[in-house]
């Protein structure tokens, strides 16, 4: 079976590789396809579950400003990892084994946007199934077109759910230590965040100073929602 997200198509001849791999594999149990932007540029697609130093970068800021320096692009570039085994894939374009879906599924309602992916690739690889990317399998991906459109998103992603479910797969998956590890590593680097972007208020022009005013705001909600008790773990 294949989720597809609304905002994504599949390219023309792209699920005969999905489905060779999965013929020529019995334990492999979840495929994730190559995701590209409608300019054909690639996205991540799949990858490592999160670390802390992950949950770091994410919350601080650091992983964008990382990502806009031509060096450091020399050496990380985006996309997909390349053929082969990997964590998790995006649930943007997730093909499963039938038997996966009906003995793991299906998808945690427990998190409001995200995680769901890294939710069920977690409990397929423990238990025993393989998880991969097949670069063949090419999905156009808007990425964002959803939940970019919605209240409390800033660019194609809304923080407060995001970082909230983020916390919410470590808890679920590794347990409350892990989750008051990861909270603690989260809020500093969101408050690195907003102490950034109070420090870059007086600069730029008037239009400038006011996103980025909406944008401390939304980033402000978002550490809110990580603080014990506020973020809704227990729903």
């Amino acid at each position: 079976m294949l989720l597809l997200n609304s905002d994504a198509a599949l390219t023309p001849g792209s699920l005969a590789p999905m489905f060779d791999a999965f013929e020529k594999d019995d334990r492999l149990g979840i495929a994730g396809a190559a995701l590209q932007y409608p300019d054909g540029s690639p996205q991540w697609s799949g990858g490592c579950f999160p670390s802390m130093a992950w949950l770091f970068a994410l919350t601080s800021g650091l992983a964008v400003f990382a990502g806009a320096l031509p060096f450091y692009r020399r050496f990380k570039k985006p996309g997909s990892p390349g053929d082969g085994p990997v964590d998790w894939v995006t649930g943007a374009a997730m093909a499963l084994r039938r038997q996966v879906w009906d003995d793991l599924g299906p998808l945690d309602e427990h998190y409001r946007f995200y995680g769901q992916d890294l939710d069920l690739c977690r409990k397929t690889s423990r238990a025993g199934w393989k998880i991969t990317l097949i670069t063949q399998f090419v999905v156009t991906h808007h990425n964002g077109a959803t939940i970019g459109s919605s209240t409390g998103a800033t660019g194609a992603a809304n923080p407060e759910h995001l970082w909230s479910d983020i916390l919410r797969f470590v808890e679920i998956n590794d347990g409350p230590l892990a989750a008051h590890r990861a909270r603690a590593v989260m809020r500093i680097g969101a408050r690195l965040r907003l102490a950034a972007l109070t420090l870059s208020l007086p600069f730029g022009s008037h239009g400038t100073r006011e996103a980025r005013r909406a944008r401390r705001a939304l980033y402000r909600k978002a550490t809110d929602a990580l603080k014990v008790g506020n973020s809704k773990l227990e729903t």
